[in-house]
Protein backbone atom coordinates (compact mmCIF):
# COMPACT_ATOMS: atom_id res chain seq x y z
CA UNK A 1 0.00 0.00 0.00
CA UNK A 2 2.72 2.49 0.94
CA UNK A 3 4.50 2.48 -2.44
CA UNK A 4 1.23 3.43 -4.13
CA UNK A 5 0.57 6.09 -1.52
CA UNK A 6 4.05 7.49 -1.94
CA UNK A 7 3.49 7.56 -5.67
CA UNK A 8 0.39 9.67 -5.17
CA UNK A 9 2.19 11.97 -2.80
CA UNK A 10 5.27 12.40 -4.97
CA UNK A 11 3.15 13.92 -7.75
CA UNK A 12 2.11 16.60 -5.28
CA UNK A 13 5.56 17.37 -3.96
CA UNK A 14 5.57 21.01 -4.95
CA UNK A 15 2.16 21.68 -3.42
CA UNK A 16 3.02 19.82 -0.22
CA UNK A 17 6.13 21.92 0.24
CA UNK A 18 4.10 25.09 -0.17
CA UNK A 19 1.84 24.14 2.73
CA UNK A 20 4.61 22.93 5.03
CA UNK A 21 3.71 19.25 4.65
CA UNK A 22 6.94 18.38 2.88
CA UNK A 23 8.02 16.27 5.84
CA UNK A 24 5.37 13.70 4.91
CA UNK A 25 7.00 13.29 1.50
CA UNK A 26 10.43 12.88 3.02
CA UNK A 27 9.18 10.41 5.59
CA UNK A 28 7.44 8.40 2.89
CA UNK A 29 10.62 8.27 0.83
CA UNK A 30 12.60 7.18 3.88
CA UNK A 31 10.12 4.42 4.72
CA UNK A 32 10.29 2.84 1.28
CA UNK A 33 13.99 3.31 0.63
CA UNK A 34 15.62 0.02 -0.30
CA UNK A 35 12.41 -2.01 -0.07
CA UNK A 36 11.10 -4.25 -2.86
CA UNK A 37 8.23 -2.68 -4.77
CA UNK A 38 4.84 -3.46 -3.25
CA UNK A 39 6.12 -5.04 -0.04
CA UNK A 40 7.44 -3.72 3.23
CA UNK A 41 10.15 -5.12 5.41
CA UNK A 42 8.61 -6.25 8.72
CA UNK A 43 9.73 -4.22 11.72
CA UNK A 44 11.91 -5.53 14.47
CA UNK A 45 10.06 -6.86 17.48
CA UNK A 46 8.64 -5.75 19.76
CA UNK A 47 6.57 -3.60 17.45
CA UNK A 48 6.00 0.01 18.45
CA UNK A 49 2.93 2.00 17.56
CA UNK A 50 4.97 5.13 16.89
CA UNK A 51 6.67 3.63 13.86
CA UNK A 52 3.29 3.90 12.16
CA UNK A 53 3.25 7.66 12.51
CA UNK A 54 4.92 8.70 9.27
CA UNK A 55 2.91 6.16 7.27
CA UNK A 56 -0.31 7.42 8.79
CA UNK A 57 0.61 10.94 7.74
CA UNK A 58 1.24 9.74 4.20
CA UNK A 59 -2.03 7.82 4.09
CA UNK A 60 -3.96 10.77 5.45
CA UNK A 61 -2.61 13.12 2.83
CA UNK A 62 -3.14 10.66 -0.01
CA UNK A 63 -6.68 9.91 1.14
CA UNK A 64 -7.57 13.59 1.14
CA UNK A 65 -6.00 14.25 -2.25
CA UNK A 66 -7.83 11.34 -3.84
CA UNK A 67 -11.09 12.78 -2.60
CA UNK A 68 -12.48 9.68 -0.88
CA UNK A 69 -15.24 10.25 1.64
CA UNK A 70 -15.27 10.02 5.42
CA UNK A 71 -11.72 10.11 6.72
CA UNK A 72 -10.44 11.24 3.33
CA UNK A 73 -12.54 14.38 3.63
CA UNK A 74 -11.52 14.97 7.22
CA UNK A 75 -7.85 14.37 6.62
CA UNK A 76 -7.86 16.58 3.54
CA UNK A 77 -7.24 19.31 6.08
CA UNK A 78 -3.62 18.22 6.14
CA UNK A 79 -3.16 19.76 2.68
CA UNK A 80 -4.77 23.09 3.42
CA UNK A 81 -2.53 26.14 3.82
CA UNK A 82 -2.10 26.89 7.48
CA UNK A 83 -1.22 30.37 8.73
CA UNK A 84 1.79 30.69 10.93
CA UNK A 85 0.77 30.67 14.58
CA UNK A 86 0.13 33.92 16.34
CA UNK A 87 2.42 33.26 19.27
CA UNK A 88 3.85 36.01 21.39
CA UNK A 89 7.53 35.23 21.81
CA UNK A 90 10.36 36.79 23.70
CA UNK A 91 13.05 38.64 21.81
CA UNK A 92 15.29 36.54 19.60
CA UNK A 93 18.15 34.99 21.50
CA UNK A 94 20.80 35.16 18.81
CA UNK A 95 23.46 34.90 21.50
CA UNK A 96 22.45 31.31 22.27
CA UNK A 97 24.13 28.72 20.08
CA UNK A 98 24.69 24.99 20.14
CA UNK A 99 22.78 21.79 19.45
CA UNK A 100 19.77 20.24 21.17
CA UNK A 101 19.68 16.47 20.75
CA UNK A 102 16.28 14.75 20.67
CA UNK A 103 15.82 10.94 20.67
CA UNK A 104 12.51 10.35 18.90
CA UNK A 105 10.01 8.15 17.11
CA UNK A 106 10.42 8.64 13.35
CA UNK A 107 7.93 11.23 12.14
CA UNK A 108 8.00 13.51 15.14
CA UNK A 109 10.98 15.41 13.76
CA UNK A 110 8.54 17.33 11.55
CA UNK A 111 8.73 21.02 12.35
CA UNK A 112 4.94 21.20 12.64
CA UNK A 113 5.30 19.65 16.10
CA UNK A 114 8.05 21.70 17.74
CA UNK A 115 9.31 24.67 15.72
CA UNK A 116 7.05 27.48 16.99
CA UNK A 117 8.18 29.47 18.85
CA UNK A 118 11.44 27.57 19.41
CA UNK A 119 13.06 28.35 16.06
CA UNK A 120 12.07 32.01 16.19
CA UNK A 121 13.46 32.49 19.67
CA UNK A 122 16.66 30.48 19.10
CA UNK A 123 17.58 30.87 15.42
CA UNK A 124 21.19 29.85 16.04
CA UNK A 125 20.39 26.63 17.89
CA UNK A 126 20.35 23.42 15.87
CA UNK A 127 17.94 20.61 16.74
CA UNK A 128 19.30 17.17 15.83
CA UNK A 129 17.14 14.06 15.86
CA UNK A 130 18.11 10.44 16.36
CA UNK A 131 15.50 7.72 16.07
CA UNK A 132 14.68 4.54 17.96
CA UNK A 133 12.41 1.68 16.91
CA UNK A 134 11.00 1.03 20.36
CA UNK A 135 11.43 2.28 23.88
CA UNK A 136 13.52 -0.67 25.01
CA UNK A 137 16.06 0.17 22.32
CA UNK A 138 16.09 3.80 23.45
CA UNK A 139 16.60 2.78 27.08
CA UNK A 140 19.39 0.35 26.23
CA UNK A 141 21.25 2.90 24.11
CA UNK A 142 21.04 5.66 26.71
CA UNK A 143 22.26 3.32 29.43
CA UNK A 144 25.15 2.36 27.14
CA UNK A 145 26.20 5.98 26.79
CA UNK A 146 24.20 7.46 23.92
CA UNK A 147 23.97 11.21 24.56
CA UNK A 148 20.65 12.97 24.19
CA UNK A 149 18.94 15.83 25.97
CA UNK A 150 15.33 14.76 25.39
CA UNK A 151 13.72 11.34 24.86
CA UNK A 152 10.11 10.43 23.99
CA UNK A 153 8.97 7.29 25.88
CA UNK A 154 5.45 6.24 26.89
CA UNK A 155 4.09 6.47 30.39
CA UNK A 156 4.08 2.74 31.14
CA UNK A 157 7.84 2.56 30.54
CA UNK A 158 8.83 5.51 32.71
CA UNK A 159 9.36 3.29 35.82
CA UNK A 160 12.05 1.39 33.88
CA UNK A 161 13.72 4.62 32.80
CA UNK A 162 13.65 5.99 36.34
CA UNK A 163 15.00 2.74 37.80
CA UNK A 164 17.88 2.93 35.30
CA UNK A 165 18.75 6.38 36.60
CA UNK A 166 18.78 8.10 33.20
CA UNK A 167 16.15 10.81 33.76
CA UNK A 168 15.91 13.95 35.85
CA UNK A 169 12.76 15.27 37.52
CA UNK A 170 10.66 17.78 35.60
CA UNK A 171 10.07 21.24 37.08
CA UNK A 172 6.41 21.87 36.27
CA UNK A 173 6.82 25.60 36.96
CA UNK A 174 8.80 25.70 33.71
CA UNK A 175 6.07 23.99 31.68
CA UNK A 176 3.98 26.88 30.34
CA UNK A 177 0.97 24.77 29.37
CA UNK A 178 1.00 22.49 32.41
CA UNK A 179 -2.41 23.60 33.63
CA UNK A 180 -3.89 23.00 30.17
CA UNK A 181 -2.79 19.38 29.96
CA UNK A 182 -5.74 17.01 30.32
CA UNK A 183 -5.92 16.23 34.09
CA UNK A 184 -6.07 12.48 33.47
CA UNK A 185 -2.71 12.71 31.69
CA UNK A 186 -1.14 14.96 34.32
CA UNK A 187 -2.12 12.45 36.98
CA UNK A 188 -0.87 9.24 35.37
CA UNK A 189 0.72 7.21 38.14
CA UNK A 190 3.61 5.82 36.13
CA UNK A 191 5.10 9.20 35.24
CA UNK A 192 5.85 9.95 38.89
CA UNK A 193 8.40 8.46 41.27
CA UNK A 194 8.81 9.50 44.90
CA UNK A 195 6.67 12.55 44.25
CA UNK A 196 8.72 13.77 41.29
CA UNK A 197 7.46 14.04 37.70
CA UNK A 198 9.67 12.40 35.04
CA UNK A 199 7.64 12.75 31.81
CA UNK A 200 5.54 15.57 30.38
CA UNK A 201 2.55 14.03 28.57
CA UNK A 202 2.50 15.06 24.91
CA UNK A 203 0.56 12.59 22.72
CA UNK A 204 -2.09 9.98 23.40
CA UNK A 205 -4.50 7.60 21.71
CA UNK A 206 -6.75 4.57 22.05
CA UNK A 207 -6.56 0.83 21.57
CA UNK A 208 -9.93 -0.53 20.52
CA UNK A 209 -11.64 -2.46 17.72
CA UNK A 210 -11.52 -1.64 14.01
CA UNK A 211 -14.26 -3.24 11.94
CA UNK A 212 -15.71 -3.24 8.46
CA UNK A 213 -19.36 -2.26 8.45
CA UNK A 214 -20.07 -4.74 5.63
CA UNK A 215 -18.85 -7.57 7.88
CA UNK A 216 -19.82 -6.46 11.38
CA UNK A 217 -23.36 -5.07 11.33
CA UNK A 218 -23.42 -3.55 14.82
CA UNK A 219 -20.71 -1.59 16.61
CA UNK A 220 -18.77 -3.98 18.88
CA UNK A 221 -19.52 -3.28 22.52
CA UNK A 222 -17.12 -5.71 24.20
CA UNK A 223 -13.84 -7.48 23.44
CA UNK A 224 -15.87 -10.69 23.03
CA UNK A 225 -16.50 -9.59 19.45
CA UNK A 226 -12.96 -10.70 18.62
CA UNK A 227 -13.93 -14.24 19.62
CA UNK A 228 -17.20 -14.28 17.64
CA UNK A 229 -17.25 -17.37 15.40
CA UNK A 230 -19.29 -15.50 12.78
CA UNK A 231 -16.04 -13.79 11.84
CA UNK A 232 -13.92 -16.93 11.54
CA UNK A 233 -10.96 -16.27 9.27
CA UNK A 234 -11.48 -12.50 9.38
CA UNK A 235 -10.09 -11.65 12.81
CA UNK A 236 -6.72 -10.05 13.50
CA UNK A 237 -4.89 -9.35 16.75
CA UNK A 238 -1.70 -7.49 17.57
CA UNK A 239 1.40 -9.66 17.54
CA UNK A 240 2.35 -8.24 20.92
CA UNK A 241 2.29 -9.88 24.32
CA UNK A 242 1.86 -6.61 26.18
CA UNK A 243 -1.31 -5.88 24.19
CA UNK A 244 -3.05 -9.15 23.33
CA UNK A 245 -2.57 -10.79 26.71
CA UNK A 246 -4.26 -7.93 28.64
CA UNK A 247 -7.18 -8.01 26.18
CA UNK A 248 -7.70 -11.66 27.06
CA UNK A 249 -7.21 -10.72 30.72
CA UNK A 250 -10.21 -8.40 30.53
CA UNK A 251 -12.41 -11.28 29.44
CA UNK A 252 -11.01 -13.73 32.01
CA UNK A 253 -11.46 -11.09 34.72
CA UNK A 254 -7.84 -10.86 35.78
CA UNK A 255 -7.52 -8.89 38.99
CA UNK A 256 -4.63 -6.77 37.66
CA UNK A 257 -4.16 -6.68 33.90
CA UNK A 258 -0.60 -5.38 34.23
CA UNK A 259 0.63 -7.84 36.83
CA UNK A 260 -1.33 -11.05 36.31
CA UNK A 261 -0.67 -14.05 38.48
CA UNK A 262 0.62 -17.23 36.87
CA UNK A 263 -2.88 -18.72 37.04
CA UNK A 264 -4.42 -15.64 35.41
CA UNK A 265 -1.82 -15.73 32.66
CA UNK A 266 -2.68 -19.37 31.98
CA UNK A 267 -6.38 -18.49 31.71
CA UNK A 268 -5.56 -15.70 29.27
CA UNK A 269 -3.38 -18.08 27.28
CA UNK A 270 -6.14 -20.65 26.94
CA UNK A 271 -8.57 -18.00 25.75
CA UNK A 272 -6.10 -16.76 23.13
CA UNK A 273 -5.48 -20.31 21.96
CA UNK A 274 -9.24 -20.82 21.55
CA UNK A 275 -9.29 -17.71 19.39
CA UNK A 276 -6.67 -19.03 16.94
CA UNK A 277 -9.10 -20.77 14.52
CA UNK A 278 -10.76 -17.39 13.97
CA UNK A 279 -7.50 -15.56 13.27
CA UNK A 280 -6.43 -14.62 9.76
CA UNK A 281 -3.16 -13.10 10.97
CA UNK A 282 -1.42 -11.35 13.82
CA UNK A 283 -0.40 -7.87 12.70
CA UNK A 284 2.91 -6.30 13.52
CA UNK A 285 2.40 -2.93 11.89
CA UNK A 286 -0.67 -0.69 11.74
CA UNK A 287 -0.30 -0.20 8.01
CA UNK A 288 -0.32 -3.97 7.52
CA UNK A 289 -3.61 -4.17 9.39
CA UNK A 290 -5.00 -1.19 7.48
CA UNK A 291 -4.26 -2.93 4.20
CA UNK A 292 -6.03 -6.10 5.35
CA UNK A 293 -9.04 -4.04 6.42
CA UNK A 294 -8.97 -2.22 3.11
CA UNK A 295 -8.97 -5.42 1.02
CA UNK A 296 -11.63 -7.04 3.20
CA UNK A 297 -9.42 -9.94 4.24
CA UNK A 298 -9.86 -8.76 7.83
CA UNK A 299 -13.32 -7.76 9.00
CA UNK A 300 -12.64 -7.08 12.67
CA UNK A 301 -9.43 -6.47 14.62
CA UNK A 302 -7.80 -5.20 17.74
CA UNK A 303 -6.14 -1.94 16.70
CA UNK A 304 -4.87 1.48 17.57
CA UNK A 305 -6.82 4.46 16.29
CA UNK A 306 -4.50 5.01 13.31
CA UNK A 307 -5.28 1.81 11.36
CA UNK A 308 -8.95 2.63 10.72
CA UNK A 309 -7.95 6.13 9.62
CA UNK A 310 -5.54 4.70 7.05
CA UNK A 311 -8.06 2.15 5.77
CA UNK A 312 -10.91 4.62 5.60
CA UNK A 313 -8.69 7.10 3.77
CA UNK A 314 -8.37 4.41 1.12
CA UNK A 315 -12.15 4.29 0.82
CA UNK A 316 -12.83 1.17 2.90
CA UNK A 317 -16.04 1.02 5.02
CA UNK A 318 -14.08 0.90 8.27
CA UNK A 319 -15.00 2.30 11.67
CA UNK A 320 -13.34 2.39 15.06
CA UNK A 321 -15.08 1.36 18.29
CA UNK A 322 -14.14 1.66 21.92
CA UNK A 323 -15.53 -1.47 23.57
CA UNK A 324 -16.16 -1.76 27.27
CA UNK A 325 -12.76 -1.59 29.00
CA UNK A 326 -10.94 -0.32 25.94
CA UNK A 327 -7.41 0.98 26.45
CA UNK A 328 -5.75 4.40 26.34
CA UNK A 329 -2.06 5.15 26.04
CA UNK A 330 0.02 8.29 26.54
CA UNK A 331 3.58 9.16 25.64
CA UNK A 332 5.63 12.26 26.36
CA UNK A 333 8.91 14.10 26.68
CA UNK A 334 11.55 13.47 29.32
CA UNK A 335 14.90 15.11 30.04
CA UNK A 336 18.00 13.01 30.64
CA UNK A 337 19.82 13.28 33.95
CA UNK A 338 23.00 15.15 32.99
CA UNK A 339 21.39 18.06 31.13
CA UNK A 340 22.31 21.36 32.80
CA UNK A 341 22.66 25.08 32.16
CA UNK A 342 21.78 26.43 28.72
CA UNK A 343 21.01 22.96 27.40
CA UNK A 344 18.46 22.46 30.16
CA UNK A 345 16.88 25.82 29.32
CA UNK A 346 16.66 24.78 25.67
CA UNK A 347 15.13 21.43 26.61
CA UNK A 348 12.31 23.17 28.46
CA UNK A 349 11.77 25.61 25.60
CA UNK A 350 11.53 22.70 23.16
CA UNK A 351 8.97 20.94 25.38
CA UNK A 352 6.96 24.15 25.66
CA UNK A 353 6.84 24.47 21.88
CA UNK A 354 5.71 20.83 21.59
CA UNK A 355 2.88 21.53 24.03
CA UNK A 356 1.56 24.61 22.25
CA UNK A 357 -2.01 24.44 20.90
CA UNK A 358 -0.63 25.09 17.41
CA UNK A 359 1.61 22.01 17.58
CA UNK A 360 -1.25 20.01 19.04
CA UNK A 361 -3.60 21.02 16.25
CA UNK A 362 -1.04 19.79 13.72
CA UNK A 363 -0.65 16.48 15.56
CA UNK A 364 -4.40 15.88 15.47
CA UNK A 365 -4.85 16.95 11.86
CA UNK A 366 -1.81 15.19 10.44
CA UNK A 367 -1.57 11.99 12.48
CA UNK A 368 -5.01 11.67 14.13
CA UNK A 369 -3.39 11.21 17.54
CA UNK A 370 -4.56 13.14 20.57
CA UNK A 371 -2.51 15.98 22.02
CA UNK A 372 -2.05 16.51 25.73
CA UNK A 373 -3.00 20.19 25.57
CA UNK A 374 -6.79 20.30 25.80
CA UNK A 375 -6.85 23.62 23.92
CA UNK A 376 -5.63 21.88 20.76
CA UNK A 377 -9.00 20.28 20.02
CA UNK A 378 -10.63 23.68 19.63
CA UNK A 379 -8.62 24.59 16.53
CA UNK A 380 -8.24 21.08 15.07
CA UNK A 381 -10.41 19.66 12.31
CA UNK A 382 -13.63 18.82 14.13
CA UNK A 383 -14.45 15.79 12.00
CA UNK A 384 -11.24 14.17 13.21
CA UNK A 385 -11.86 15.27 16.79
CA UNK A 386 -15.33 13.73 16.70
CA UNK A 387 -14.32 10.51 14.94
CA UNK A 388 -11.45 9.89 17.34
CA UNK A 389 -13.47 10.86 20.44
CA UNK A 390 -11.04 13.58 21.50
CA UNK A 391 -13.32 16.21 23.03
CA UNK A 392 -13.70 15.20 25.67
CA UNK A 393 -11.47 12.13 25.60
CA UNK A 394 -13.04 8.88 26.76
CA UNK A 395 -10.43 8.46 29.48
CA UNK A 396 -13.03 7.66 32.12
CA UNK A 397 -14.34 4.73 30.09
CA UNK A 398 -10.95 3.30 29.15
CA UNK A 399 -8.02 1.71 30.95
CA UNK A 400 -4.62 3.39 30.68
CA UNK A 401 -1.70 1.18 29.83
CA UNK A 402 0.47 0.70 32.90
CA UNK A 403 3.90 -0.56 33.82
CA UNK A 404 4.17 -4.35 33.60
CA UNK A 405 6.76 -5.58 36.10
CA UNK A 406 6.55 -9.17 34.82
CA UNK A 407 6.56 -8.42 31.12
CA UNK A 408 8.83 -11.43 30.51
CA UNK A 409 6.05 -13.74 31.72
CA UNK A 410 3.64 -12.13 29.27
CA UNK A 411 6.13 -12.72 26.46
CA UNK A 412 6.44 -16.39 27.45
CA UNK A 413 2.66 -16.83 27.40
CA UNK A 414 2.38 -15.15 23.99
CA UNK A 415 5.09 -17.39 22.55
CA UNK A 416 3.14 -20.40 23.79
CA UNK A 417 -0.07 -19.10 22.20
CA UNK A 418 1.57 -18.65 18.83
CA UNK A 419 3.25 -22.03 19.06
CA UNK A 420 0.06 -23.87 20.01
Amino acid sequence: MIPSLCGSISTLGAELRKVKSYRVVGACEKLTEGLPSGRMRPPRRPMSRRRAITKLGAAAVAGGVLGVGGWGTALYYALQPRPRPQIVTSAKRTDVTGTLQVFEWAGYEAEEFWSYPFKQTYPNVRVDFAFFEDENEALTKIIAGFKTHIVHPCSYNIPRYVAAGILQPIDTSRIQQWDNIWPELRNLRDIYADGDLYMVPADWGYSGISYRTDVVEEEPRTWDALWDERYTGKVSMSDSAIESVPVAGVLTRASNLWDMTDAELQSAKQLLIRQKPLILSYWTFSTDLAQLLNTGEVGIAYSWNDAPAIAAAEGAPVKFALPEKAFSWACGLAITKDVRGTELDLAYEYINSWLSPWAGTNLINLFTYGHSNRLSVKSADQSIVEAMKMNPPNFADTIFWQYQPRVEKYEEVWAEVKGA
